[in-house]
């Protein structure tokens, strides 16, 4: 083959941004090893067509990991949050965090004024509303995993936990506690956008090649329709009478 044929075809090779040669590394909730985050990312991988290594790792761990390098992106992640790591725009999916009580408690917590002097629990280092962050600072306890939430609801350490709902109704389906722990009939929290992050350091072609598959995969309705399968297919959802 000539020079005159090579120098397109690498052109053109260069161009459409071809697939990473080292693997990438990212990481999951160990409560979720097989989570809505996991297909997410290998969606991406997909699209990337690149390896991505999934190793297990509680929130506060990931966005360390980020920061520091040792991974190369997380999916989850609120824009606002300063680090040294970069958001991916546009957000894939936009969620709500959910207040959880033990059922005989359902209406206990009926206002913000009432929230204030609940004792709730939160994932360490999580995102949340002003309604919740203006909550008096001794009666918010931080946790690691939604694990730890159900746990403390259920031996009544505390009132009610926030988390997003689609994954604590399936947590707690699984766990078996469906009968016990219901959403709060007050839900003081606003939706939130969430990002696919990446290092710093990472190839700008790379980033712009995970920029597109964020983009055109929100256009498509893809990750929608991955967290409606995921849901639907693949963990039963909890009914929770109204009262």
């Amino acid at each position: 083959m000539d020079l005159q044929r090579i120098i397109p075809i690498l052109i053109v090779w260069i161009l459409s941004g071809a697939a990473h040669s080292e693997p990438l590394k990212s990481a999951v909730s160990p409560d979720f090893p097989k989570g809505l985050h996991f297909h997410y990312l290998k969606y991406i991988e997909e699209k990337l067509a690149t390896p991505v290594e999934i190793s297990q790792m509680p929130f506060a761990r990931r966005i360390y990991s980020l920061e520091s390098g040792d991974i190369d992106m997380m999916v989850g992640l609120q824009a606002g949050r300063e680090g040294n790591f970069i958001y991916v725009f546009p957000a894939y999916e936009s969620l709500t965090h959910t207040l959880f009580v033990r059922r005989e408690n359902v209406s206990k917590i009926d206002s913000k004024e009432a929230l204030y002097h609940a004792v709730i629990a939160f994932t360490r280092q999580g995102r949340y509303s002003d309604t919740l962050l203006s909550m008096p600072q001794a009666f918010q306890i931080n946790v690691e995993s939604l694990d730890q939430k159900i746990a403390m609801l259920m031996h009544h350490r505390i009132d009610g936990f926030v988390h997003f709902s689609d994954s604590a109704r399936s947590r707690i389906q699984v766990q078996g506690v469906q009968n016990d722990i219901v959403e709060s009939a007050y839900q003081p929290e606003q939706a939130h956008n969430f990002h696919l992050a990446i290092r710093r350091g990472l190839p700008v072609r790379l980033q712009a090649r995970l920029t597109r598959i964020v983009s055109e995969g929100i256009a498509a309705g893809n990750f929608a329709d991955i967290r409606e399968a995921y849901y639907s297919d693949n963990q039963p959802v909890l009914n929770v009478p109204s009262q």
